[in-house]
């Protein structure tokens, strides 16, 4: 059975829903990413411990300007502050998991996917939705399995919207298969998500 057998036109006015969902999430996305640590800006960068551990410090911090520059100067120092980030994610306070979840992905550090994959299955929603988008950014073998094992886990229901676009995002053709079952799913925005996803990898095939 190939991609192009399955009946997956989109609805017109399905994908205007969509479009806007989309542009929702990303609006409230972008919203949470800011930061600007006193006497530092976007154009001088330091990569002393001093200013990393201020950097990391100011992921939880309550202004969304400081945040920002925060997460701007860790992306752009890179892998040397990969660790500090993970631990972040993992041991961290909400605003702290979330920033440094994207901040990860915007790095595209494989070793971060198994904690964003646990991230994506514990009880925060929003730290899911995070997680999920920076997993579809950084991709990877790891990830596509992940992301598979979540959808085909009936207990993870309430993730398979976010597993289901990200496998959208990365593109592996291996996804093809889980995401065909979401096709035929009762969550309209399941099967939406899965029509859109295997359009996407349809379209690389090609190329």
């Amino acid at each position: 059975m190939q991609i192009s057998d399955i009946n997956i036109e989109p609805n017109k006015r399905m994908n205007v829903r969509l479009t806007a969902i989309l542009f929702i999430l990303s609006f409230f996305f972008s919203s949470c990413l800011s930061k600007n640590i006193p006497s530092v800006t976007r154009a001088n960068i330091s990569n002393d411990d001093n200013s990393i551990k201020a950097y990391i410090k100011a992921l939880s911090s309550k202004d969304i300007e400081e945040r920002e520059v925060a997460i701007e100067n860790l992306i752009q120092i890179g892998d040397e502050v990969v660790p500090l980030l993970i631990g972040q994610m993992q041991r961290g306070d909400r605003t702290a998991k979330i920033e440094a979840s994207w901040a990860l992905g915007a790095i595209g550090c494989k070793t971060a996917v198994p904690s964003l994959l646990d991230n994506m299955r514990g009880n925060d929603l929003t730290l899911a939705r995070y997680s999920a988008l920076s997993i579809g950014m950084i991709g990877g073998s790891v990830a596509v399995d992940g992301l598979i094992h979540i959808i085909e886990d009936e207990s993870q229901k309430r993730r398979w919207r976010q597993a289901v676009m990200a496998l959208g995002s990365i593109g592996d053709s291996h996804a093809i298969e889980a995401l065909r079952g979401q096709v035929a799913s009762k969550n309209v925005f399941n099967r939406e998500a899965a029509k859109r996803a295997l359009r996407i990898i349809e379209q690389k095939n090609k190329n």
